[in-house]
C-alpha cells in the first residue's frame, strides 16, 4: 500500500514513542506489513525513501484535464478488483504512455512475457484510490455492467479529456480506403452498448454529428464509428483542445489522416502548382478524371487534382530525379519519393 509523508511521520512518532508495530497498524488502519516495512527503514535511519507522493487522493474530485483523462483511460482499458487492485496492461511499445500514469503515484512498472506477448503493468493496490475510482462509476467488471453512470461524474467542461481517454485505451483512427491521398478518415470506438449510447447523445449533441448505429461486435461489445473529414475533424479539436496528456501514436496517426486530406483539398502548400488543365490528368466524364502515363498505369480520380497527384507519383516512380522535368509539383518530389520508399 501507498504510504503518505503524514502517514510516514504518524508511524515514525508512534514507534519512537514505544507503540507496538501491530498496535500502531491498527490506530492508523494500515496493514501491519505495511507498518513494518515502514518501521524497518526508520531502523536503517532511511527516511527518504520511506513514502511515495502524497497522490492517494488524485482521483477524489475530478477537476482537472489529467484526472479526466486517466479516468476515462482506466474505464477502457483499466480494471479493479475488490481487493483495492488497480491496474493497467498495456503493450511494451505503448510503455512510455503507461510510465506517465505510473509516476504520477511514484510506481514502477512491472514487464510480463505471456506466450511470446511482451507487455508492460501498471498495478497499485489501494483502499483511497479504488474507493474514488467506485464513486466516480469504474466498475469490477465494467464491460458487462448495465449501469454505465460514469459520464454523468466528469464535469460537462472535462468530458472532452474524458473521452480522449477512453478513444487512447478503446479507440481506433484509420482511413476509409485504400487510396491514401484520397480516403476519409474515420474513427471507432468499442466498448459497453449503453456507455457507447450515452456518448453518442453527448457528441451529437455538443458537436452537431449526425446519429449512426452503434454496430454489434463479436460478443458483448459494440462499436461506435464516424467518419468524413469534417465530422473527424470536429471530433479531433473537441478532444484535443487544452490537452496536455494524449498517447502519442494515435494522435499523430489522427493527424496524418486527418490533414494530409484537407492539405490536398485546399492546395495551400504547392506554390508552384499549375492551372489546370494539369499534366496527365483526362476528364472522361462529368463524374471523374483519369490519371494515366502511357497506356498500362491508369487510375480514376474524383477530381482532376487528385488524378494529377497520381500521374506524378508514377513520374518518380518510373522515371526518377528526371521526373522534376514532367511533374505538376516539382517541388513535391521529395515528398513523392518518400510515399513510394514507404510501399505507395
Amino acid at each position: 500500500m501507498l504510504v503518505s509523508k503524514n502517514q510516514f511521520d504518524q508511524i515514525k512518532q508512534l514507534y519512537e514513542s514505544g507503540e507496538r508495530i501491530c498496535d500502531i497498524s491498527q490506530k492508523l488502519n494500515i496493514a501491519y506489513t505495511d507498518v513494518n516495512y515502514r518501521v524497518q527503514l526508520i531502523k536503517q535511519n532511511k527516511t527518504n525513501q520511506h513514502f511515495t507522493p502524497d497522490k492517494n487522493d488524485f482521483f477524489e474530485k475530478l477537476d482537472t484535464e489529467e484526472k479526466a483523462y486517466w479516468l476515462g483511460f482506466l474505464y477502457a482499458d483499466g480494471c479493479i478488483c475488490s481487493n483495492n487492485r488497480v491496474s493497467v496492461n498495456l503493450s511494451v511499445l505503448d510503455e512510455q504512455h503507461l510510465q506517465k500514469l505510473a509516476k504520477i503515484f511514484g510506481r514502477k512498472l512491472i514487464k510480463y512475457n505471456s506466450c511470446g506477448f511482451e507487455y508492460t503493468s501498471f498495478q497499485i493496490y489501494n483502499s483511497k484510490i479504488y474507493k474514488d475510482l467506485s464513486n466516480h462509476g469504474l466498475e469490477e467488471r465494467k464491460t458487462y455492467s448495465n449501469n454505465v453512470t460514469i459520464l454523468e461524474h466528469v464535469p460537462e467542461i472535462l468530458i472532452p479529456h474524458f473521452v480522449r481517454g477512453e478513444f487512447d485505451g478503446d479507440g481506433c483512427i484509420s482511413k476509409n480506403g485504400r487510396n491514401r491521398i484520397t480516403a476519409n478518415a474515420k474513427i471507432s470506438i468499442v466498448g459497453n452498448p449503453n456507455f457507447l449510447q450515452k456518448l453518442q447523445d453527448i457528441m451529437i449533441k455538443t458537436l452537431n454529428l449526425k446519429k449512426t448505429k452503434i454496430q454489434q461486435k463479436p460478443g458483448f461489445c459494440c462499436e461506435l464509428e464516424y467518419g468524413g473529414n469534417k465530422q473527424i475533424e470536429k471530433i479531433y479539436k473537441w478532444m484535443y483542445n487544452g490537452a496536455t496528456v494524449w498517447l502519442e501514436r494515435k494522435r499523430d496517426k489522427f493527424e496524418e489522416l486527418l490533414y494530409t486530406r484537407l492539405d490536398l483539398q485546399e492546395d495551400i502548400k504547392y506554390s508552384d502548382r499549375q492551372n489546370p488543365p494539369y499534366k496527365g490528368s483526362y476528364k472522361k466524364s462529368k463524374d471523374y478524371f483519369q490519371s494515366r502515363i502511357g497506356n498500362h498505369h491508369i487510375k480514376y480520380c474524383d477530381t482532376d487534382l487528385e488524378a494529377a497527384y497520381f500521374h506524378d507519383l508514377e513520374q518518380v516512380r518510373q522515371r526518377g530525379e528526371t521526373a522534376k522535368r514532367f511533374m505538376n509539383f516539382p517541388s513535391k518530389y521529395n515528398d513523392f519519393v518518400q510515399w513510394l520508399l514507404e510501399g505507395y
